[in-house]
């Protein structure tokens, strides 16, 4: 219940977001650097889609669970 209740929390924190988000918005999401972002991606931490040659988006949902399971929900 506690941890359903923490993903609400943190779902509200992004609903200015789209349902897809770029890694530079991924970056501010999490509140790290452009590198970091894109090396959670790149190791499959947090998954995404590659749309075309250049494109990465990832599914809100995918930053949600990611920090669900980091450990990083805010109390």
């Amino acid at each position: 219940m506690i941890q359903s209740t923490q993903t609400k929390t943190t779902a509200r924190l992004f609903d200015s977001y789209d349902d897809m988000v770029t890694v530079d918005e991924l970056a501010k999401m999490l509140r790290v650097g452009r590198n970091t972002a894109y090396e959670l991606v790149r190791a499959g931490i947090v998954p995404s889609l590659k749309i075309g040659r250049k494109q990465i988006r990832i599914s809100k949902v995918a930053v949600i669970d990611y920090i669900a399971s980091a450990g990083m929900m805010t109390q």
